[in-house]
């Protein structure tokens, strides 16, 4: 990507590189109330989103179910539970 040599508003697009090297397009006007690499916000959002074995257990307790796995990994890791009448399921 090469820069705009002849910039002249704030409204145009401008060829960015993140501290990270990911290219990417913004205005200034953008950029300057915070909008930054969309490719770092989208691993930033994964990282915020991403649930402790801790908040896994205490949602399904909250529930009235009983977590019989001993670790989480993600939402795709099958977990062992106990109902509340005493069925043992598993889900995802």
């Amino acid at each position: 990507m090469t820069p705009k040599e002849n910039y002249s508003t704030t409204s145009g697009e401008i060829n960015l590189i993140c501290p990270k090297g990911h290219e990417f397009k913004s205005t200034f006007n953008r950029f300057k109330s915070g909008h930054r690499c969309p490719m770092c916000a989208v691993e930033k959002r994964k990282i915020q989103q991403k649930l402790t074995y801790e908040d896994v257990k205490s949602y399904i307790e909250d529930n009235d179910y009983r977590l019989l796995s001993k670790y989480y990994q993600n939402a795709h890791q099958k977990l062992k539970l106990i109902c509340p009448k005493g069925h043992e399921i598993d889900i995802t």
